[in-house]
C-alpha cells in the first residue's frame, strides 16, 4: 500500500523537547506516524517512509529552540526523494484525513 494521504512526521536533528512534542502532537492530530529523528539521515527517513507505504515526510524545524517551520519531503515509489515546499508553523492547518 502506498498512500499520499498518510504522512510521517519527524523533527530536525537535535530538536528541543518542545519541538519533539509538537511534532508528536501534529502527527496525532493528522492521524499520521511520528518517527524520532535521532541520528537518522533524510535518506534513512525516506527509506522508512517508502517501506511503510508513506509518500511524504514532514520535518518540523526550529528557530531559537522553538518549533517554527515545516519542510515537506516527497517520497517516490523508486525510493528517491526531494524537498518540496516549506511553510511557517503558524500557517499550517491540520487536515484530518
Amino acid at each position: 500500500m502506498y498512500s499520499n494521504d498518510i504522512l510521517v512526521w519527524t523533527t530536525c536533528r537535535y530538536a528541543s523537547l518542545e519541538t519533539r512534542k509538537k511534532a508528536q502532537a501534529l502527527a496525532d492530530q493528522s492521524k499520521s506516524k511520528y518517527v524520532a529523528r535521532g541520528k537518522k539521515t533524510i535518506d534513512e527517513l525516506a527509506f522508512f517512509a517508502r517501506r511503510s507505504g508513506f509518500a511524504r515526510v514532514m520535518v518540523l524545524e526550529e528557530s531559537e529552540k522553538k518549533p517554527a517551520l515545516i519542510r515537506f519531503i516527497e517520497i517516490f515509489p523508486d525510493g528517491k526523494w526531494k524537498w518540496k515546499e516549506e511553510i511557517k508553523l503558524e500557517n499550517y492547518e491540520v487536515k484530518n484525513l
